[in-house]
């Protein structure tokens, strides 16, 4: 893939003065200079043009204006990356992946760049605005994935009620992502499950025995942990987005009390009621932020 933001990296690694000077160098080497004024950014130069009446060639005065022909090659790189990542958007989705990662790596680093665009082009505010015009694009309607209600292309033992990965740009990198999660979670005693189980509870597959959630209060399992933790990994990108009709049935189907045994409908659908008014979880919820804080920090 192409990185779609290389223009607008390259263009803020320069300064705004520097950037400038090479735009009126380059038009004073290839046109006949009558004037340049710096300041203003502008040249005036003479060149040939057809004139039909005569059936001959005059000379035209022209002028050049550095900022107009800045913001309109600033528009067309726009377009080029926007082009670029609706293409790579397309070869994500083919196999049946979600670009949400791709498109949130995109958003982080577009916010550094307008950042960057701000402190290092403060004459020229538009590069800021045309770079949040990329972000809005990216994250507009246009690259909503929707989901299919067909199989996923590649994945054997499919079964749609278990959840989806997201993070990770080859099933390598989001299996190795799975893997950590499993190990701080049963080396924390949060749950209990075989390692096979859990890959397959996160890769839309088929369940053997299913996650043992290992949380109490009042000697029942705390069932709102569970609520927290899959919200907070849908929050961060880990795993696909979850309509809230398909929530409550995808934690029927994968976790299991701390017993082993499967949680009622009813209580997943009581705790999903109080979960929504109050998504916090107490001590709980620093536990799994703490976590998946640790989950994102490189290897």
């Amino acid at each position: 893939m192409k990185n779609p933001l290389s223009y607008f990296e390259k263009l803020l690694n320069q300064t705004q003065e520097k950037v400038k000077v090479e735009y009126m160098s380059n038009m004073s080497e290839f046109v006949p200079v009558e004037s340049k004024d710096y300041d203003k950014g502008i040249i005036k130069y003479y060149s040939m043009i057809y004139d039909i009446n005569t059936d001959s060639g005059i000379e035209v005065l022209h002028t050049f204006k550095f900022l107009e022909a800045f913001y309109n090659d600033i528009k067309k790189e726009n377009f080029k990356s926007l082009e670029l990542i609706k293409n790579d958007i397309l070869e994500i989705t083919k196999g049946g992946n979600s670009p949400q990662y791709y498109i949130k790596e995109l958003e982080q680093r577009l916010d550094k760049l307008k950042v960057s665009a701000k402190n290092n082009f403060p004459d020229y505010p538009k590069l800021a605005e045309e770079i949040e015009k990329l972000k809005s694009n990216i994250t507009g309607n246009q690259f909503v994935v929707l989901k299919s209600s067909k199989r996923p292309v590649g994945i054997q033992n499919y079964y749609e009620d278990s959840f989806s990965w997201s993070k990770g740009n080859t099933d390598e990198e989001k299996i190795d992502y799975i893997k950590r999660f499993y190990r701080l979670l049963t080396e924390r005693k949060i749950i209990i499950s075989t390692e096979e189980d859990f890959i397959n509870a996160f890769t839309q597959r088929n369940i053997d025995k299913g996650i043992s959630w290992q949380l109490k209060c009042r000697n029942s399992t705390h069932i709102r942990s569970i609520f927290y933790f899959i919200n907070k990994l849908e929050e961060e990108l880990f795993i696909d987005e979850i309509e809230n009709k398909d929530f409550g049935r995808k934690i029927h189907y994968v976790f299991r009390n701390y017993e082993g045994n499967q949680i009622s409908k009813s209580s997943i659908k009581a705790s999903l009621s109080d979960f929504r008014k109050d998504i916090q979880t107490s001590s709980f919820s620093d536990r799994i932020d703490e976590m998946i804080s640790q989950i994102k920090q490189p290897n």
